[in-house]
């Protein structure tokens, strides 16, 4: 049985591989450190000098927005001796392959997806041939990647295992490290407490109940508990609730300017695509499952969308966006999965109706009727199909027998 697993593992790996070479080969194009990176990297150094948190030495100022990003870049450098610039792209890249396994997992474990080996390839071409994702598959020394992997585990957490506490658990604990990782990590997790609310309600399971309030506490205790406990240390540590880069940044909402900045990503990365197929993959698999897991998706990509609308987008290729593509990847696959099923289906059922109603060949024409009479849609092929197609074959019939008495 361990043989037989290893070698659908090994044969679902080149049936992957065309894709993860491609993916390969674009992150080494596009392999880079950005000037940012080095602000974290300051701060790991001062930390592990025994200066503390600190951009400079005796100033208190929270210039990062990447708190566990840095907590982990010192610890790779104080345990390892690997020096930030040289550990960040490749702690990246650890993320970016984490998160094609949470995905792969995602689509291998969603019960009743139809052509689920189709849908699983073609969502990893659509997430290994964006060349935004590669971009950020060594992340600039940047945290995006890692932010993108907590985001899509959770979505998967809650996807799959809504039923099983742990599985609560886990996706809790996946958003508190997300809002450890970016600042906008809090607003995806009210989306994600939000969806499981409603996906309970409409499973038309009892909100009041005991159940769902200690389903709720498996899923939002820990992240309140552990965020709070941020936002506790950084006013005792830095005196101030929020990052200074907030503070620098956000003078007022700059919507013109977020507008331009989404309307470039929706051309640029295909999202004017993508959103629509993944809308419609919510719209079949609802009927179907009655399963709102694509849903999650699109909400937080659509909450996301609107605070980068307000903020005004990012100057760098969309960093902000990183995890709409392994979010929308699946959804948008399986859209097309389904839109395909419903242009075969149709075909299916008009070649049949032309059957039905004398269109398949030159046989046999009804006498005294012209070729009006009998096309689809036709007042008599409506009504007389059935007839005309029982008459049609017994005159096929007929001469044929008759060919065959003369021969």
């Amino acid at each position: 049985m361990f043989m037989l697993q290893v070698v659908r593992g090994a044969r679902h790996l080149l049936f992957y591989l065309p894709w993860l070479a491609l993916l390969g080969w674009l992150t080494s194009l596009a392999w880079f450190l950005c000037d940012d990176a080095f602000i974290s990297f300051r701060y790991v150094r001062n930390l592990l000098e025994g200066h503390g948190l600190v951009f400079n030495p005796g100033e208190y100022v929270e210039g990062y927005s990447n708190f566990l990003w840095v907590l982990e870049l010192a610890a790779i450098w104080g345990i390892f001796g690997v020096r930030p610039e040289q550990a960040a792209p490749w702690l990246s890249v650890v993320c970016t392959a984490t998160t094609i396994a949470a995905m792969l997992w995602w689509i291998g474990r969603m019960p009743g997806m139809r052509h689920r080996s189709l849908v699983g390839w073609m969502a990893l071409g659509l997430l290994c041939s964006s060349a935004t994702f590669a971009v950020w598959t060594s992340g600039g020394g940047l945290e995006t990647r890692q932010f993108t992997f907590f985001i899509v585990l959770a979505v998967v957490c809650l996807g799959l295992y809504r039923d099983n506490r742990w599985g609560l658990l886990a996706a809790s604990l996946s958003l508190a490290a997300a809002a450890y990782t970016r600042p906008e990590g809090p607003l995806l997790a009210v989306c994600c407490f939000g969806w499981f609310a409603v996906q309970r309600a409409c499973e038309r399971r009892r909100l009041a109940g005991r159940e769902f309030w200690a389903d709720c506490s498996y899923l939002i205790a820990p992240f309140a508990l552990l965020v709070a406990a941020h936002y506790l240390f950084r006013y005792s540590y830095y005196g101030e609730w929020l990052p200074n880069t907030y503070y620098a940044k956000h003078i007022r909402p700059w919507y013109e300017s977020g507008f331009r900045y989404l309307e470039a990503a929706a051309l640029e990365t295909g999202l004017y695509l993508l959103l629509p197929l993944s809308w419609l993959a919510l719209r079949a698999r609802w009927q179907s499952q009655r399963d709102g897991t694509y849903g999650l998706a699109l909400l937080c990509v659509v909450a996301h969308m609107a605070y980068a609308l307000r903020i005004g987008g990012d100057h760098f290729e969309y960093r902000p966006l990183d995890f709409y593509w392994p979010l929308l990847a699946v959804p948008a696959a399986a859209g097309i999965v389904h839109l395909g099923a419903m242009i075969a289906g149709a075909l299916r059922r008009m070649r049949t109706f032309e059957h039905m109603c004398g269109g398949g060949g030159d046989d046999f024409q009804p006498a005294g009727l012209g070729p009006r009479a009998v096309c689809p849609g036709s007042l008599l092929c409506r009504r007389d199909a059935g007839r005309l197609a029982v008459r049609r074959r017994r005159d096929t019939r007929i001469h044929y027998e008759s060919a065959y008495r003369t021969q």
